[in-house]
């Protein structure tokens, strides 16, 4: 007995997506592109073997298509219009009826944040990790550096603004940026973040050099 492959190769531009799709994915987009570079699909996009019309995967299929890549994993499926929308729908609802163990998430992340894994990457920001944290009674992290709370005015800087995931991931390796743990203003404990500030000077000269 024959067995079809679980996914195939296609190029992205030949799938379509559902015209009415009611999730809102847009903000999630750099996020996935990013999970992507580094991971590469978990997931195949699920779609219409007729039309290519896709039932799951709306945000991956558009995060492939902005990271221009030729070709990503779809499962091909023999279903009528109807019950497309009826699996779509399922495949969003029913993953949110699903609940987490705090405390449990809570290790898990404090764990890969310790071996210097972005939590920011994994979808969960510093704020509810931290809330998370002191729930279950995690000790503080003794940070690295503290960040000052205002900028040298003796001093010249030059800000630069990311309004995507990619490129600051981009600017993150270009500059040789690593995530620091430092102490904040706002009265939480401790967070980790990325340094920001770098010597001018010495970048110019990396610049010069051949």
């Amino acid at each position: 007995m024959s067995k079809k492959a679980a996914a195939v190769y296609v190029d992205p531009n030949t799938l379509t997506p559902w015209s009415r799709n009611p999730r809102n994915n847009e903000e999630a987009i750099d996020r996935i592109a990013t999970s992507i570079e580094r991971f590469g699909f978990a997931s195949p996009i699920v779609a219409r073997t007729e039309d290519g019309r896709i039932i799951a995967g709306h945000t991956r299929h558009a995060a492939a298509l902005r990271l221009g890549l030729k070709d990503v994993p779809v499962r091909f499926l023999d279903i009528d219009e109807q019950k497309a929308s009826a699996l779509a729908l399922a495949d969003n609802r029913l993953g949110e009826i699903a609940t987490w163990q705090d405390d449990q998430l809570a290790q898990i992340l404090q764990e890969l944040d310790s071996e210097g894994v972005d939590i920011h990457e994994l979808g969960f920001d510093m704020d509810e990790f931290e809330a998370m944290a002191e729930e279950i009674g995690a000790e503080p992290v003794e940070p690295e550096v503290v960040f000052s709370e205002y900028l040298d005015e003796a001093n010249n800087y030059v800000v630069l603004l990311f309004k995507n995931e990619i490129d600051w991931l981009s600017a993150q390796t270009h500059f040789e940026l690593e995530s620091k743990y430092s102490r904040r203003s706002n009265g939480k404990p401790w967070s980790k973040g990325v340094g920001r500030v770098i010597d001018g000077a010495k970048y110019l000269d990396s610049l010069k050099s051949p």
